[in-house]
């Protein structure tokens, strides 16, 4: 069996609107995501995904330092944990642990990693709900209603 752990991101702008990425033309809009590198942070394996994607800085909803002798990094808190299960074409079993984070930008997108995002849009609440004119994966309309 393999398993795996990805980040999640909630990715949202002054207007509260949440960015949707398409990896392939042929595919569902989703949230940004990315798979986290053995012995890596999740929280800093997502800001780097971030700014190698899209050039964006983020902060997390939550963030906080404390101030001490030494500086001490609080690590934010994902929104929720959601543990997947399936079954690869080859028929290996793989178990996926996404853990799904609210950040922040105040930043436009300007650039965008051609080779790993075919396209984004920023879509309110709303918007992801009533999602009748365009799809997107259903479990992620789930998890926006759960979380927002």
């Amino acid at each position: 069996m393999e398993f795996s752990t990805c980040v999640r991101a909630f990715v949202c702008n002054p207007k509260g609107e949440i960015l949707l990425i398409k990896h392939k033309e042929e595919q569902p809009w989703t949230l940004p995501w990315w798979h986290v590198e053995q012995d890596e942070e999740l929280d800093i394996a997502l800001l780097r995904e971030l700014k190698e994607e899209f050039d964006l800085s983020v902060r997390f909803e939550g963030e906080s330092y404390q101030a001490a002798e030494n500086f001490i990094r609080v690590q934010p808190l994902p929104l929720t944990i959601h543990t997947i299960c399936y079954e690869k074409s080859n028929g290996r079993l793989v178990t996926k642990q996404e853990l799904f984070y609210k950040v922040w930008t105040d930043q436009d997108i300007s650039y965008q990693q051609d080779s790993e995002i075919f396209a984004w849009k920023w879509r309110s609440v709303e918007e992801i709900l009533d999602s009748r004119q365009w799809v997107i994966y259903p479990n992620i309309k789930n998890i926006v209603s759960e979380c927002f």
